[in-house]
Protein backbone atom coordinates (compact mmCIF):
# COMPACT_ATOMS: atom_id res chain seq x y z
CA UNK A 1 0.00 0.00 0.00
CA UNK A 2 2.76 2.44 0.84
CA UNK A 3 4.95 1.86 -2.77
CA UNK A 4 0.96 2.54 -4.73
CA UNK A 5 0.61 5.64 -2.60
CA UNK A 6 4.34 6.94 -3.12
CA UNK A 7 3.46 5.80 -7.24
CA UNK A 8 0.74 8.09 -7.26
CA UNK A 9 1.79 10.58 -5.32
CA UNK A 10 4.87 10.98 -7.85
CA UNK A 11 2.77 10.89 -10.29
CA UNK A 12 0.61 13.94 -9.04
CA UNK A 13 3.37 15.61 -8.42
CA UNK A 14 4.81 15.90 -12.29
CA UNK A 15 1.39 16.42 -13.03
CA UNK A 16 1.08 19.75 -11.11
CA UNK A 17 1.58 22.37 -13.00
CA UNK A 18 1.62 25.96 -11.63
CA UNK A 19 -0.39 24.89 -8.53
CA UNK A 20 -2.96 23.15 -11.01
CA UNK A 21 -3.29 19.82 -10.92
CA UNK A 22 -2.92 18.84 -14.78
CA UNK A 23 -5.66 16.29 -15.38
CA UNK A 24 -4.83 15.38 -18.74
CA UNK A 25 -1.66 14.30 -17.94
CA UNK A 26 -2.60 12.22 -15.60
CA UNK A 27 -5.50 10.78 -17.53
CA UNK A 28 -2.46 10.07 -20.67
CA UNK A 29 -0.65 8.52 -17.71
CA UNK A 30 -3.20 5.92 -16.62
CA UNK A 31 -4.57 5.52 -19.79
CA UNK A 32 -7.96 6.56 -19.66
CA UNK A 33 -7.51 9.36 -22.42
CA UNK A 34 -8.10 6.99 -25.16
CA UNK A 35 -11.22 5.62 -23.85
CA UNK A 36 -12.43 9.39 -23.58
CA UNK A 37 -11.65 9.88 -27.11
CA UNK A 38 -13.95 6.78 -27.72
CA UNK A 39 -16.58 7.96 -26.07
CA UNK A 40 -19.03 7.00 -28.37
CA UNK A 41 -18.31 3.20 -28.23
CA UNK A 42 -17.91 3.61 -23.82
CA UNK A 43 -21.93 4.90 -24.28
CA UNK A 44 -23.01 2.28 -26.40
CA UNK A 45 -22.16 -0.08 -23.83
CA UNK A 46 -23.23 2.09 -20.50
CA UNK A 47 -26.79 2.08 -22.31
CA UNK A 48 -26.88 -1.90 -22.90
CA UNK A 49 -26.07 -2.47 -19.36
CA UNK A 50 -28.56 0.16 -18.33
CA UNK A 51 -31.04 -1.44 -21.37
CA UNK A 52 -30.24 -4.90 -19.64
CA UNK A 53 -31.23 -3.80 -15.84
CA UNK A 54 -34.01 -1.07 -16.26
CA UNK A 55 -36.45 -3.64 -16.04
CA UNK A 56 -35.44 -5.13 -12.43
CA UNK A 57 -35.27 -1.91 -11.43
CA UNK A 58 -38.59 -0.75 -12.47
CA UNK A 59 -39.97 -3.59 -11.04
CA UNK A 60 -38.55 -2.87 -7.51
CA UNK A 61 -41.16 0.31 -7.11
CA UNK A 62 -44.51 -1.67 -8.04
CA UNK A 63 -43.66 -5.41 -6.13
CA UNK A 64 -41.44 -7.91 -4.22
CA UNK A 65 -38.32 -9.43 -3.82
CA UNK A 66 -39.96 -12.75 -4.10
CA UNK A 67 -41.99 -11.59 -7.75
CA UNK A 68 -38.81 -9.85 -8.87
CA UNK A 69 -36.87 -12.95 -8.26
CA UNK A 70 -39.49 -15.00 -10.36
CA UNK A 71 -38.88 -12.33 -13.30
CA UNK A 72 -35.15 -12.54 -13.45
CA UNK A 73 -35.31 -16.01 -13.62
CA UNK A 74 -37.45 -15.62 -16.48
CA UNK A 75 -34.98 -13.22 -17.96
CA UNK A 76 -32.09 -15.63 -18.18
CA UNK A 77 -33.50 -18.45 -19.52
CA UNK A 78 -35.02 -16.28 -22.52
CA UNK A 79 -31.39 -15.07 -22.83
CA UNK A 80 -30.44 -18.04 -23.64
CA UNK A 81 -31.60 -17.44 -27.25
CA UNK A 82 -28.67 -15.11 -27.80
CA UNK A 83 -26.12 -17.83 -27.52
CA UNK A 84 -26.47 -18.05 -31.74
CA UNK A 85 -25.50 -14.13 -31.70
CA UNK A 86 -23.17 -14.66 -29.58
CA UNK A 87 -21.41 -17.48 -31.29
CA UNK A 88 -21.99 -16.12 -34.65
CA UNK A 89 -20.57 -12.60 -34.05
CA UNK A 90 -16.99 -14.51 -32.15
CA UNK A 91 -16.50 -16.32 -34.82
CA UNK A 92 -17.25 -14.23 -37.87
CA UNK A 93 -16.60 -10.45 -36.14
CA UNK A 94 -13.16 -10.30 -37.89
CA UNK A 95 -13.88 -11.69 -40.83
CA UNK A 96 -16.26 -8.63 -41.26
CA UNK A 97 -13.85 -6.06 -40.37
CA UNK A 98 -11.54 -7.51 -43.05
CA UNK A 99 -13.58 -7.62 -46.16
CA UNK A 100 -14.77 -3.94 -45.16
CA UNK A 101 -11.26 -3.28 -44.63
CA UNK A 102 -10.38 -4.66 -48.29
CA UNK A 103 -13.58 -2.90 -49.79
CA UNK A 104 -14.79 -6.74 -50.68
CA UNK A 105 -18.55 -5.08 -49.88
CA UNK A 106 -20.34 -7.98 -51.77
CA UNK A 107 -18.79 -10.52 -50.17
CA UNK A 108 -19.25 -9.06 -47.31
CA UNK A 109 -23.05 -8.55 -48.04
CA UNK A 110 -23.45 -12.02 -49.13
CA UNK A 111 -22.15 -13.53 -45.88
CA UNK A 112 -24.31 -11.18 -43.61
CA UNK A 113 -26.95 -12.00 -45.42
CA UNK A 114 -25.91 -15.89 -44.71
CA UNK A 115 -25.36 -15.44 -41.12
CA UNK A 116 -28.98 -13.59 -40.78
CA UNK A 117 -30.56 -16.50 -42.71
CA UNK A 118 -28.82 -19.30 -39.92
CA UNK A 119 -29.49 -17.14 -36.93
CA UNK A 120 -33.24 -16.75 -37.96
CA UNK A 121 -33.28 -20.75 -37.97
CA UNK A 122 -31.33 -21.35 -35.08
CA UNK A 123 -33.30 -18.76 -33.06
CA UNK A 124 -37.03 -20.49 -33.80
CA UNK A 125 -35.35 -23.66 -33.08
CA UNK A 126 -33.91 -22.40 -29.96
CA UNK A 127 -37.47 -20.67 -29.13
CA UNK A 128 -39.29 -23.69 -29.66
CA UNK A 129 -37.23 -25.99 -27.47
CA UNK A 130 -37.40 -22.74 -24.93
CA UNK A 131 -41.14 -22.98 -25.12
CA UNK A 132 -41.49 -26.73 -25.03
CA UNK A 133 -39.05 -27.51 -21.94
CA UNK A 134 -39.86 -24.35 -20.33
CA UNK A 135 -41.41 -25.55 -17.37
CA UNK A 136 -38.51 -27.90 -16.75
CA UNK A 137 -35.90 -25.51 -17.16
CA UNK A 138 -37.41 -23.54 -14.77
CA UNK A 139 -37.76 -26.13 -12.14
CA UNK A 140 -33.90 -26.38 -12.15
CA UNK A 141 -34.48 -23.04 -10.27
CA UNK A 142 -36.90 -24.69 -8.00
CA UNK A 143 -40.00 -25.22 -7.19
CA UNK A 144 -41.10 -21.68 -6.81
CA UNK A 145 -40.64 -21.34 -10.44
CA UNK A 146 -42.74 -24.07 -11.87
CA UNK A 147 -46.24 -22.37 -11.27
CA UNK A 148 -44.52 -19.24 -12.14
CA UNK A 149 -47.09 -16.62 -14.63
CA UNK A 150 -46.20 -18.09 -18.27
CA UNK A 151 -47.48 -15.14 -19.77
CA UNK A 152 -44.33 -13.13 -18.78
CA UNK A 153 -42.06 -16.11 -20.41
CA UNK A 154 -43.89 -15.63 -22.97
CA UNK A 155 -43.42 -12.45 -24.00
CA UNK A 156 -39.74 -12.58 -23.01
CA UNK A 157 -39.53 -15.16 -25.10
CA UNK A 158 -40.85 -12.69 -28.15
CA UNK A 159 -38.91 -9.98 -27.03
CA UNK A 160 -35.01 -11.97 -27.08
CA UNK A 161 -35.56 -14.20 -30.14
CA UNK A 162 -36.44 -10.77 -31.98
CA UNK A 163 -32.63 -9.75 -30.92
CA UNK A 164 -31.54 -13.50 -32.62
CA UNK A 165 -31.31 -11.98 -36.28
CA UNK A 166 -29.64 -8.83 -35.43
CA UNK A 167 -26.57 -10.56 -33.89
CA UNK A 168 -24.08 -8.89 -36.06
CA UNK A 169 -25.55 -5.46 -36.69
CA UNK A 170 -23.78 -3.97 -34.19
CA UNK A 171 -19.96 -4.61 -35.98
CA UNK A 172 -21.60 -3.03 -39.47
CA UNK A 173 -22.61 0.23 -37.58
CA UNK A 174 -19.35 0.46 -35.70
CA UNK A 175 -16.78 -0.66 -38.01
CA UNK A 176 -18.76 1.50 -40.63
CA UNK A 177 -18.52 4.86 -38.56
CA UNK A 178 -21.93 4.86 -37.39
CA UNK A 179 -21.31 4.79 -33.81
CA UNK A 180 -22.91 8.11 -32.80
CA UNK A 181 -26.14 7.17 -34.30
CA UNK A 182 -25.33 3.52 -32.73
CA UNK A 183 -25.37 5.13 -29.41
CA UNK A 184 -28.14 7.43 -30.02
CA UNK A 185 -30.71 4.75 -31.30
CA UNK A 186 -29.63 2.83 -27.65
CA UNK A 187 -30.06 5.84 -25.82
CA UNK A 188 -33.74 6.37 -27.41
CA UNK A 189 -34.86 2.75 -26.87
CA UNK A 190 -33.78 2.94 -23.29
CA UNK A 191 -36.02 6.12 -22.75
CA UNK A 192 -38.60 4.75 -24.59
CA UNK A 193 -38.33 1.42 -22.61
CA UNK A 194 -37.85 3.34 -18.92
CA UNK A 195 -41.42 5.45 -19.85
CA UNK A 196 -43.29 2.26 -20.80
CA UNK A 197 -42.05 0.30 -17.87
CA UNK A 198 -43.01 3.04 -15.45
CA UNK A 199 -46.40 3.50 -17.05
CA UNK A 200 -47.39 -0.36 -17.75
CA UNK A 201 -45.70 -1.73 -14.59
CA UNK A 202 -47.24 0.64 -12.47
CA UNK A 203 -51.20 -0.94 -13.80
CA UNK A 204 -50.18 -4.34 -14.59
CA UNK A 205 -46.79 -4.96 -12.61
CA UNK A 206 -44.19 -7.20 -14.03
CA UNK A 207 -46.23 -8.37 -17.41
CA UNK A 208 -46.45 -4.40 -18.00
CA UNK A 209 -42.51 -4.18 -17.72
CA UNK A 210 -41.64 -7.42 -19.58
CA UNK A 211 -44.61 -5.89 -22.64
CA UNK A 212 -42.31 -2.89 -22.12
CA UNK A 213 -39.53 -4.70 -22.87
CA UNK A 214 -40.57 -6.48 -25.92
CA UNK A 215 -42.05 -2.69 -27.11
CA UNK A 216 -38.52 -1.30 -26.88
CA UNK A 217 -36.51 -4.25 -28.46
CA UNK A 218 -38.92 -3.97 -31.15
CA UNK A 219 -38.03 -0.60 -31.82
CA UNK A 220 -34.09 -0.73 -31.71
CA UNK A 221 -33.90 -3.90 -33.99
CA UNK A 222 -36.45 -2.12 -36.47
CA UNK A 223 -34.82 1.27 -36.83
CA UNK A 224 -31.63 -0.63 -37.16
CA UNK A 225 -33.09 -2.61 -40.12
CA UNK A 226 -33.66 0.04 -41.89
CA UNK A 227 -30.72 1.95 -41.02
CA UNK A 228 -28.58 -0.75 -42.55
CA UNK A 229 -30.61 -1.46 -44.85
CA UNK A 230 -31.59 1.78 -46.60
CA UNK A 231 -28.48 4.14 -45.72
CA UNK A 232 -25.44 1.82 -44.79
CA UNK A 233 -22.55 1.83 -47.27
CA UNK A 234 -22.54 -1.87 -47.59
CA UNK A 235 -25.86 -1.88 -48.61
CA UNK A 236 -26.03 0.38 -50.87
Amino acid sequence: MLVLMRYLYKHFQSAHMKGVLNIKILINRFGIYPLLQSKNYLYVAITFILFSYTDIIILKLYTTDFIIGLYSVDVKIASLLLIPSSIVLSLYGYEFVQLYKANKLIKLKSLHVKLVKYLIVTGLILLIILFVFGPYIHSLFGDDFIDNDSSIYIILLVAYVIHVPFGTYETMYLMTGRERLFYKNNMYALLLNICFSLVLGYFYLEIGVAIATLISILYLRVFQYVELKYRNPIYE
